[in-house]
């Protein structure tokens, strides 16, 4: 699981960090930096994925056709303010040695305008004890400038080299460090365990209309804008259990009776799901609501191939298309699916999904702004502002979002905090 972000020059953030729970929920206004945390993670991903910091900004391709889409705003946006240079850094909870510790993975790029982005930070570390298994890095061996000597692992003296064949410079480290051999070390194993779970992220923005197609039966990955959703449900289905427990969340987020899934197999061996309900009417995608498809893409996702290895996903705006009678069963669903290890990272404008998170799940609500007449995005846990705690017994946390109370009151505090530093400033000169 992930355990926090840190961002440093990234875009609309100066200095921020966003702690993160098994479910974290981000609200704040329109540009205020919400999207571009989703990119913060994107980014992340990209090295996952396996793709240099030159093609997880400009975009990644393969035979001529795109593999992936870059960054928004390119090398030109990514900078805060127009820096070279960026960081991110990422807590992550993972195995070593047969033991869960808290790992900080941190990656630095320099992008500049006219050349070719490339890594010149990056480190793997466990701090509470204190072992540092990646970095920081030497410069390039004088015999092999397509090399590094890489520092992995603790040692008697500190760290002992270690040079596997031709590291590309272009490349982050994390990328390249894969267990081998019948023993793996530890350091090479949380080097695996670290690139393993940013491969793991997955971005669901759905569009009902890619939601529509028919997919090959095993296609069980679902994509971003939500295609092959029969594909994925028709894995679902294999699994009786798996296929009742879906059949019960359709029945209670939408207001069709249904009672069973089918999935119709045309020509060329696509299938498409059709929905029966108790009176024998059928519906398919293609006639189907955009709001239930939604519900279908979030269910599919929730419970589907992925979800069982403990997957993350960055859910962007999940009040979209849902009738607000339902919002509170989608949070249900969400919040159940972190229980079971799937971690979810959710954006809304609803001041109604807040008001419907548990207090656990309220623990790791942030808030997204920017104060007046400045250009960066902080980032503040909702029950870390002023006391809110106090105010939250009285009151729900989509009522005080509702009525602007998360923003001015970091407007109040801040204003607050400067009088202060004034006065001290003021004290010293005097």
């Amino acid at each position: 699981m992930f355990t926090r972000l840190h961002l440093n020059h990234f875009k609309s953030f100066e200095d921020a960090a966003l702690p993160m729970g098994p479910f974290t929920m981000l609200v704040g206004t329109n540009a205020s930096g919400k999207s571009n945390i989703r990119d913060a993670f994107r980014f992340l991903h990209g090295i996952g994925r396996g793709y240099t910091p030159a093609e997880i900004i400009g975009g990644a391709y393969v035979g001529g056709a795109l593999q992936w889409s870059g960054i928004r705003g390119g090398s030109l946006g990514i900078g805060f303010k127009g820096s070279p240079q960026f960081s991110l850094e990422i807590g992550l909870r993972v195995d070593y040695g047969g033991r869960e510790v808290d790992a900080t993975y941190a990656v630095g790029v320099v992008a500049p305008q006219v050349s070719i982005p490339y890594p010149w930070l990056e480190s793997l570390s466990i701090p509470a004890l204190g072992i540092q298994v990646l970095g920081p890095n030497p410069p390039p061996r004088d015999d092999d400038t397509d090399g590094l000597l890489v520092p992995i692992g603790p040692s008697s003296v500190g760290f002992r080299a270690y040079a596997p064949p031709s590291l590309s410079l272009a490349l982050p480290l994390v990328a390249q460090h894969h267990p081998h051999g019948p023993a793996p070390s530890p350091e090479m194993e949380l080097c695996y365990h670290t690139f393993n779970a940013l491969a793991n992220m997955r971005f669901i923005d759905l569009d009902p209309l890619a939601m529509r197609g028919a997919s090959l039966p095993g296609q069980d990955l679902l994509t971003e804008r939500g295609e092959n959703l029969s594909g994925v449900l028709h894995t679902i289905c294999t699994d009786p259990q798996q296929k009742r427990t879906l059949l019960s969340w359709i029945q209670v987020l939408t207001p069709m009776d249904v009672v069973d899934l089918d999935f119709r197999q045309d020509l060329e061996g696509n299938v498409r799901v059709e929905l029966i309900e108790g009176d024998g009417r059928r519906t398919s995608p293609a006639s189907a609501s955009d709001g239930t498809l939604r519900y279908l893409g979030l269910l599919a996702a929730m419970l589907g191939p992925e979800s069982q290895s403990g997957a993350f996903y960055f859910l962007e705006e999940i009040e979209n298309g849902i009738h607000p009678t339902r919002l509170r069963l989608l949070v249900q669903l969400l919040e159940k699916a972190s229980a079971r290890g799937v971690q979810v990272v959710a954006t809304t404008h609803s001041p109604m999904v807040l008001t419907t998170l548990r207090p656990e799940s309220l623990e790791h609500a942030a808030l997204t702004y920017r104060l007046e007449g400045r250009p960066e995005t902080k980032v503040q846990r909702i029950v870390d502002i002023g006391d809110a705690r106090r105010v939250l017994q009285n009151n729900s946390a989509g009522d005080l979002m509702g009525a602007g109370w998360l923003e001015n009151n970091m407007e109040f505090l801040s204003a607050e905090e400067e009088d202060v530093a004034n006065e001290d400033t003021g004290e010293s000169a005097s």
